[in-house]
């Protein structure tokens, strides 16, 4: 692996572990860059849903 591929992997390794440690912890990777709100932003929208209770679609008590 290259320099920056071996840091990536690194880096996701230690969030899984990290989120390990976090009561409901939830570790997703995205296919996204630095900027995820800016380039991926239907799935931050959608993950910030579930996070305050609305679901996959925004509906409150909606399953997730």
């Amino acid at each position: 692996m290259r320099g920056r591929e071996r840091h990536h992997v690194e880096l996701a390794e230690h969030q899984r572990r990290w989120v390990e440690g976090v009561v409901d912890g939830r570790f997703e990777e995205v296919d996204s860059g630095h900027f995820i709100q800016a380039e991926r932003p239907e799935v931050v929208a959608e993950r910030v849903g579930r996070l305050l209770g609305r679901g996959p679609a925004g509906r409150p008590g909606a399953p997730v």
